[in-house]
């Protein structure tokens, strides 16, 4: 088994007995909880890393140190974020932006929290005006314009963000029943999805859009598998324009179709064939219970270890979620009922 380390001012703690990492793509950090059965000097508010062999896992801060001992027995429980945490937590007086698209805001409020900010996808054009609120939360504020333009924030193990769509890159080990997959737990729930939804916006009158144009945008989508009469109207965060709109309906429409299609796979280890497992990847789904012969996008890993070895569990659910595609014409899994 692989050993797992907390790099802290460049000393690495080793022997941790329970572990627990867990990314999730809708979350701009990810968490670390580590256990020993011993006390360590590790201080709240170090930055550090955690490492999986030669593998770095994630680079942050450690949140939190827990101690606890009697006359005969003593651990150290250590919880802690990756980099972005700060920009989850992090506050400003307010700020107002113009012209400048989501790259260039975000690389703006990131910077000064020592976090690099890529995008590897199409971010589309320059806001005309967005508004950081005093108090705000500042992930809170870029993933209102990232939403607007139908992509995400991932992070990556130096705890930089990436702006990118869903399942950008494909994992070539697959998810097999009878084969790797060692336990399995889906949801299958309609209670969040709507036959139809409709976006609505409104921005400032110019030379292209004005009156009634300007002041009622609105997009609508629908998600055919519901077949009763359930419309969802959204708010889009701001001013923006029918793209805007457009885009912003979409992505909220696949995701609650997707969310409510999720299935977890238990799988030994913390790797596959090609490195660690990770979200915003596609994997092929061989599990003939739940119907499924087909893509997948993982949107959550959670990496364990303890007394019964590494373990990793697997959100997957349809490609489609977070994304701009339209849905499939059948998408319900129907095999296990």
């Amino acid at each position: 088994m692989v050993e797992v380390a907390l790099k802290v001012g460049g000393e690495l703690h080793r022997g941790w007995k329970d572990i627990k990492i867990v990314r999730n793509l809708a979350r701009p950090a990810d968490a670390f909880n580590l256990t020993l059965t011993r006390l360590e000097g590790i201080k709240e508010g170090s930055a550090c890393e955690v490492w999986h062999g030669d593998a770095k896992v994630l680079s942050g801060y450690v949140d939190e140190v827990l101690p606890e001992y009697d006359a005969k027995t003593s651990s150290l429980q250590v919880v802690g974020r990756s980099k972005a945490a700060d920009l989850v937590d992090c506050s400003l007086p307010g700020q107002q932006f113009n012209n400048l698209d989501l790259l260039t805001i975000a690389r703006s409020l990131a910077d000064p929290f020592g976090i690099d900010i890529t995008a590897v996808a199409d971010i589309g054009g320059p806001f005309k005006t967005r508004v950081l609120e005093p108090g705000q939360p500042i992930y809170e504020f870029l993933d209102e314009l990232a939403r607007i333009r139908g992509v995400r924030f991932v992070p990556n193990v130096d705890g930089d963000l990436i702006i990118t769509r869903s399942g950008a890159t494909r994992i070539e080990t697959p998810l097999v029943l009878g084969e790797n997959i060692i336990k399995a737990s889906g949801r299958f729930s309609s209670a969040q999805r709507f036959s139809e939804y409709t976006a609505v916006s409104q921005q400032s009158a110019d030379d292209q859009t004005w009156g009634n144009a300007a002041a009622n945008l609105r997009s609508t989508a629908q998600d055919k598998d519901i077949t009763r009469y359930r419309p969802s109207t959204v708010q889009v965060d701001g001013p923006g324009n029918s793209d805007d709109c457009g885009r912003r309906i979409v992505t909220h429409r696949n995701r609650r179709h997707a969310e409510g299609q999720g299935v977890t796979y238990t799988v030994n280890n913390w790797q596959h064939s090609d490195g660690l497992w990770m979200p915003n990847n596609l994997v092929l789904v061989k599990d003939s219970i739940m119907g499924i012969n087909d893509d997948r996008l993982i949107t959550e890993v959670r990496l364990t270890l303890n007394e019964k070895g590494e373990r990793t569990e697997l959100r997957v659910m349809p490609k489609e979620a977070f994304d701009l595609a339209p849905l499939p014409e059948k998408s319900k899994v129907e095999a296990w009922q």
